[in-house]
């Protein structure tokens, strides 16, 4: 079914970490503080059907995760490199370098 589908909704989230291992710490919102966070990047259809999750630290924000994880969606789905990806971030990407990035990406479309 994902294969056929025309446009992903990147959705981030961060929550706090509960684990007991070491973890920077970041803005935790639910939590309206700085506290152990966890980044969850899901991704799905704009049926609302979940294609693909990727799990991280806080040591990586969503302007350099982004791209690892659409690379993985892509590997995930064995999507051709030259197919393009229409992408819609449900959280802001800001930044210089990411939007040059995508712009010269000609497959991306976010």
């Amino acid at each position: 079914m994902a294969n056929s589908c025309n446009d992903f909704y990147y959705d981030p989230h961060t929550k706090q970490y509960t684990g007991g291992m070491k973890i920077l710490k970041g803005w935790c919102g639910s939590r309206h503080f700085p506290d152990k966070a966890l980044h969850m990047d899901f991704i799905h259809t704009a049926d609302g059907h979940p294609v693909y999750v990727s799990y991280d630290d806080n040591y990586a924000d969503l302007r350099g995760r982004y791209a690892t994880v659409s690379s993985a969606l892509r590997s995930a789905l064995k999507m051709e490199t030259g197919r393009e990806l229409p992408l819609v971030f449900d959280r802001g990407i800001y930044g210089q370098e990411p939007f040059v990035k995508i712009i010269e990406d000609p497959a991306i479309h976010y």
